[in-house]
């Protein structure tokens, strides 16, 4: 392949990049919870929601990600709602750098060789005009970070399969730990790393991975352990919050919506063709391997051949799987599976390679498994973009596309906007343009931030909130009473109510008593667009009370379950 090919085409590629790091540039009010949590640090008060004498909460969903920010905060004198969108352009850019590389080491038949740079130029722009790739190319969330570590485990994965080599490994290892750190599932990348450290040690007798397993289960218990000392608490409090029971039926609508919207049934149509070919072809190889050498035969050649690949790719399914059969999909639009927009890309090209014979025939499956992730997709945007900004800020409809889509195309706009009906107003896959106008009227509602900038343990000022990622960011003195309960033990731990209606990450409902036990003295006004202050009708309140309401409350809601919620 010509070098100056690739180079000019990553050049181009780097700069229609930035296009729609541009157009589509956004920050979810979700992402100023980070930048709270960074400015605590930075004040000396360490990674919590409100300072002493609150208790600390973890109300933030990556660590490795909260830490990056603080970091560049105290090198560059930046703040992080500058920082972190750069941040994400940058992982963006190295997602791009990495799959083009992994392109230049896919292993292709002969006759596909001379393939490979326009293959190039589909998996490039076919990232870059996936509006999914360059949605949370933004958004001040973790998620370009993500999907960058999670590839590259992927790639280190199937290199070390195929070459045994240490380096190979050591890489993998460190962006399981890096993933580990990076979001609540990064668990189940770990354990499979540690999974195939025993495995790469049964085959080559090496210390060193022995040592990479020992290192790994350090890091996990040392994080661990400063969770459980720091919080009091195993796992994040986001998960009490959020988790009130599996809901597959918002899973499935949610992974059906994002296969039409974005053409993806092209893929599964010829996955659901190919797939059982492979595993047959597979079946037949371990047959042979018992017919010669047994069971060990059989056990040896699937951990030399397939062992390690089958566990990476089974990991990141699961992962899938799991926010859309648990979890029930995601509150943001299709964040959970843009990781897979270039995986996809690269198991497509797999099945290409290994069953069809013609250049001709692989030019035009790859073209439109491009070409059918655009349409309805950019005109969805399209259509978004007609909507009154302070219509879309409480935007709890879908935008419909059957009515502006051709006859003979109506049919497959109803099926999506019948997925997009069911899911909004259960506050799941939240649209782009809705993001969007959200945190702007949330921003255009803020005083200063310097106004409300000090905090007084003596005389401390209390805001309930919802929404409360912009309000946290721009009132750092005052103290933010999370009704949703991310960043708020005791409200993360009150059942929900029977029969309610469920809302992703949405269903728990602060007590009255706990939240006007603290006297709050400020409220939001959506009326008139403004933070109201209104006057207690007794002392300040005193850090002295704070330390006893948290306290009785948490010992009177102790660990309480939920009950089962409604549809």
């Amino acid at each position: 392949m010509n070098r100056l090919s690739v180079i000019g085409l990553l050049v181009v590629a780097s700069v229609l990049c930035f296009a729609g790091w541009n157009i589509l540039h956004f920050t979810v009010d979700d992402a100023y919870i980070f930048y709270r949590y960074a400015a605590n640090s930075i004040q000396g008060y360490g990674y919590v929601w409100n300072p002493f004498p609150f208790l600390p909460v973890e109300g933030y969903s990556s660590l490795l990600w909260l830490v990056l920010l603080d970091v560049s905060w105290r090198v560059t004198g930046i703040s992080p709602d500058i920082t972190s969108h750069y941040w994400s352009l940058f992982f963006s850019y190295a997602s791009l750098g990495l799959s083009a590389w992994i392109l230049m080491r896919f292993p292709l038949k002969m006759q596909f060789e001379k393939l490979r740079l326009p293959l190039m130029w589909l998996l490039v722009f076919g990232l870059l005009l996936h509006r999914n790739f360059i949605t949370w190319s933004s958004s001040g969330l973790e998620t370009s970070m993500f999907n960058f570590l999670v590839l590259a485990w992927l790639f280190s994965g199937f290199l070390f399969q195929e070459s045994y080599r240490v380096k190979h490994f050591i890489f993998m290892a460190l962006c399981a730990s890096a993933i580990y750190l990076s979001r609540p599932e990064g668990q189940l990348y770990l354990i499979a790393t540690l999974v195939c450290s025993l495995v790469a040690f049964w085959l080559s007798k090496n210390r060193v991975f022995l040592l990479l397993l020992a290192a790994m289960i350090l890091l996990a218990a040392v994080h661990l352990s400063w969770r459980f000392s720091f919080y009091g608490e195993w796992l994040p409090n986001t998960y009490y919050a959020k988790y009130t029971g599996p809901w597959p039926e918002a899973g499935v609508r949610y992974f059906a919506s994002y296969v039409l919207e974005n053409g993806l049934w092209w893929f599964l149509l010829l996955l659901a063709l190919w797939w059982p070919r492979i595993i047959w072809d597979k079946t037949r190889k371990l047959a042979a391997s018992y017919s010669g050498f047994g069971f060990r035969g059989v056990i040896d050649h699937y951990f030399k051949t397939s062992a390690i690949s089958d566990s990476v790719l089974v990991t990141f399914i699961v992962c899938l799987c799991y926010y859309t059969l648990i979890v029930g999909g995601d509150v943001f639009e299709y964040r959970v599976y843009s990781a897979s927009v270039p995986v996809v890309f690269f198991a497509l090209l797999y099945l290409c390679n290994k069953f069809l014979s013609t250049k001709k025939s692989l030019i035009i499956i790859v073209f439109l498994h491009v070409f059918l992730a655009l349409p309805f997709a950019w005109l969805h945007w399209w259509e978004a973009r007609k909507i009154p900004p302070e219509i879309a800020a409480n935007e709890d409809r879908a935008v419909l596309l059957e009515p502006v889509l051709p006859k003979g195309l109506k049919w497959y706009g109803r099926q999506l906007d019948s997925m997009q009906q069911w899911l909004i107003p259960r506050v799941i896959c939240g649209r782009h343009h809705t993001q969007v106008h959200f945190t702007n009227y949330l921003l255009s509602m803020m005083p200063e931030r310097e106004q409300y900038g000090t905090w007084n343990p003596e005389a401390i000022d209390v805001l309930p909130a919802q929404a409360v990622g912009v309000v946290g960011w721009m009132l750092p003195g005052v103290a933010i009473i999370d009704l949703l309960g991310l960043n708020d033990w005791v409200v993360a731990r009150t059942p929900v109510k029977i029969g309610k209606k469920r809302h992703m990450a949405h269903d728990r409902e602060a007590p009255i008593e706990y939240v006007m036990a603290f006297k709050p003295n400020m409220w939001m006004d959506f009326n008139h667009a403004e933070i109201r202050r209104v006057s207690r009708p007794g002392p300040p309140l005193k850090a002295e009370e704070v330390i006893i309401i948290e306290a009785s409350w948490r010992q009177r809601q102790g660990l309480g379950k939920s009950e089962k919620v409604g549809d």
